[in-house]
């Protein structure tokens, strides 16, 4: 469609230089014909004075008369055929040049709409993240928060088993009874290295019970001590996030 519309654009520059050029030229038509008439010289020979000579004199006159008008009219209508080129020309290309901007401005509208309906909805998606994956971990009494969340509105639910490759993308809640939970999830973030952009997490542990070090070792990354305050970090993280097709046509 850019190319197309790029190629319309050309050529719509082309046939208005053209149809410029061609009115330029019919204006100045009007001095090339004025230089065109021909200069007209008489090779009959010159009339005495004598009385006797006038009829003849006066056939003369009246004949170069009609010669030059003639000759006039000849050169009138070869000008104004000529002229009459210029000026068809001139308005087949305007039509064309017409024709090209009706369908440049057509696609132009029709790039300017997609582009902005493709932003809209990049937009929306992170302000209302309901459809966002968002998984939750399975024997760890996520059923209180998987019931909150639906209520809340949210559709795209599903539990997990273990920290693998299925979670890189969404949201994912993740229990937090103790140490050792944090440290399988950093072990988790820097064997699958997960985008930022495409993956959060909230780490569902008591208040102040999870270390500096597990804060520290993923970006985008909230804790939440109710299942109230897990809602609230949901769309906090969701707002932010992006959907792969949209980091790939980025």
């Amino acid at each position: 469609m850019n190319n197309k519309i790029t190629f319309r654009l050309g050529a719509l520059v082309g046939f208005c230089a053209a149809a410029i050029f061609l009115v330029i030229a019919v204006w100045v038509w009007q001095f090339v014909f004025a230089s065109a008439l021909p200069v007209y010289q008489s090779t009959a020979p010159q009339p005495s004075a004598n009385p006797a000579d006038l009829p003849e004199l006066t056939n003369r006159v009246d004949k170069m008369e009609n010669d030059l008008a003639f000759t006039l009219r000849d050169v009138s209508w070869k000008m104004d055929q000529k002229l009459l080129v210029f000026t068809g020309m001139a308005a087949l290309i305007s039509g064309i040049a017409a024709y090209l901007g009706y369908k440049n401005f057509k696609d132009l509208d029709e790039t300017i709409k997609g582009k902005i309906s493709s932003t809209l909805e990049k937009e929306l998606y992170q302000l209302d993240p309901t459809n966002i994956p968002i998984h939750l971990q399975s024997g760890q009494g996520m059923e209180s928060i998987h019931r909150r969340l639906q209520l809340s509105g949210l559709k795209n639910l599903s539990f997990y088993e273990r920290l693998d490759k299925h979670c890189l993308d969404g949201i994912t809640i993740i229990a937090m009874p103790d140490v050792d939970a944090q440290k399988k999830f950093r072990d988790f973030i820097e064997v699958y290295n997960p985008d930022s952009e495409t993956a959060a997490y909230i780490l569902y542990a008591p208040p102040n019970s999870v270390s500096k070090e597990t804060l520290d070792c993923y970006e985008n990354l909230v804790t939440a001590n109710f299942p109230a305050t897990v809602v609230s970090m949901v769309l906090v993280v969701g707002r932010g996030l992006k959907s792969q097709a949209q980091i790939e046509n980025s």
